[in-house]
């Protein structure tokens, strides 16, 4: 799981930032979180943008975390801090075979906007219609 932020710098995507951008993350059950990284160095990808890859993730729980741009922002400056949550809805088995049945059930008429998949059905099965009418 990669988490990223954005940051500026008075208007300006902010390069270069020293020290990087740190985050913290905890996981989150009822009412309760637990700090599961207490604090890491964020990798600048460019233009504004860091990341860090959040190995620790495990599926289907809840997560919140914090990002600090650091000290090269004031303290009270509302650019330097950046907040987020990852939670990842579980599907159920019942539900997978509903959307599948949805999606294989569907009349391929109702789905004809240009550039659907329903679009190029129809154009492939009118174009071979043409083909079999006109040679043979």
């Amino acid at each position: 799981m990669i988490i990223s932020s954005f940051f500026t710098l008075n208007a300006v995507p902010a390069v270069g930032l020293s020290p990087l951008p740190t985050l913290l993350i905890w996981s989150v059950t009822g009412s309760s979180e637990t700090l599961v990284v207490p604090s890491a160095s964020m990798n600048e990808v460019g233009d504004g943008f860091y990341q860090y890859e959040f190995a620790g993730y495990v599926d289907g729980t809840q997560y919140v975390f914090r990002v600090d741009g650091g000290p090269t922002y004031a303290g009270d400056n509302p650019e330097r801090y950046q907040a987020g949550s990852i939670e990842v809805a579980t599907l159920t088995d019942a539900q997978v075979a509903d959307i599948s049945a949805s999606v294989w059930n569907s009349v391929s008429a109702d789905f004809l906007g240009a550039g659907s998949i329903g679009y190029v059905v129809a154009q492939t099965n009118a174009n071979t219609l043409a083909i079999q009418t006109t040679y043979f």
